[in-house]
């Protein structure tokens, strides 16, 4: 029986036995932010893997839009330089359960598990107890196979006629206006200007190295920091922008003072330089924010993981 350290005994260690290895994974829930930072960590293992992801519950609950944005992101780019498909499950079939085995690249199975923790941080994390147990390679495998025949790549371009794609369920039961809002500002906070080649949405604009001149970063103050409205430091959180879009957003360095966009920490500046009317890459000016009319950004907390973020101008 497992209880400790899951996500480093199933998601990574399986990784480093195998050359080109494929992890299969059947999953009654799962979120982009938990794809994302696998992905991300499997790469920093400097690893061939890739990741065959089952949702099994969509077919009767759906799935939060937030959540489908961004794993369509995931799967519709090579993320870290790693493959992610993802498939959800249509209705009659129900699929609650957790599998996960692991495939070398003749794509034998060679290790596999199965229990109580779905494929999300909070299945994966020390926020509450999971029990895991290895199971039998070949009869996993052949579990997983038998529940595709019941999916649909999460890329069709039909999805919404075959689940249904829901606002967050928190954010059902209240109005915007009842969650927790904070703002912060683009501006330096100093010189109350744009900040200058280096800094806030201009960061990629910085000398010293060759760098996409879209990479951005948002500052957060002191009292924000130390409050626990985001999550903690290098947690990945996802955000819905008010036009729709999705991203998946962490606090960096080591007072966790900036939020940055992964994988790419450019897709942050390439969503606000679109939404001035800029060209990608462009140096973003105090002007540009007056002519838009706004020189902050809103963020309401709908739950731990999910953020709406709000730049309209209205």
């Amino acid at each position: 029986m497992l209880t400790q350290d899951l996500y480093s005994k199933i998601l990574i260690q399986p990784a480093l036995k195998k050359a080109n290895a494929t992890l299969c994974v059947v999953s009654g829930y799962a979120t982009a932010s938990m794809a994302n930072l696998h992905l991300k960590h499997l790469a920093k293992q400097k690893v061939s893997a890739s990741v065959e992801l089952i949702v099994g519950m969509t077919g009767r609950d759906g799935i939060e839009r937030a959540q489908h944005l961004g794993l369509c992101r995931l799967a519709s780019s090579k993320c870290y330089g790693l493959n992610l498909s993802c498939r959800y499950v249509e209705l009659p079939t129900v699929i609650h359960a957790k599998s996960y085995v692991w495939l070398n690249r003749q794509h034998k199975a060679y290790v596999a598990f199965c229990g109580s923790a779905n494929y999300t941080l909070k299945g994966f994390s020390d926020s509450q107890i999971e029990v895991m147990e290895i199971t039998d390679a070949e009869k996993a495998h052949d579990f997983y196979l038998s529940t595709y025949q019941s999916t649909f790549d999460c890329l069709d371009q039909d999805v919404s006629d075959k689940i249904k794609i829901l606002e967050d369920r928190s954010v059902s039961e209240k109005t915007h206006k009842d969650l927790e809002t904070i703002s912060l500002s683009l501006l330096n906070s100093r010189t109350r200007e744009m900040y200058n080649a280096g800094g806030g949405l201009n960061w990629g604009h910085r000398l010293t190295l060759e760098r996409n001149k879209d990479q951005a970063y948002i500052h957060v103050p002191v009292e924000v920091q130390r409050s626990s409205f985001f999550p903690d430091r290098n947690e990945p959180f996802m955000v819905e922008t008010d036009d729709g879009f999705s991203l998946t957003l962490v606090r960096v360095t080591d007072s966790g003072k900036g939020l940055h966009s992964i994988p790419s920490n450019a897709e942050l500046g390439w969503y606000f330089r679109k939404r001035l009317g800029l060209k990608s890459g462009a140096f973003v000016k105090t002007e540009h924010l007056l002519t838009y009319g706004r020189t902050d950004v809103s963020f309401s907390k709908i739950n731990s993981k999910s953020y709406l973020m709000d730049f309209s101008q209205s």
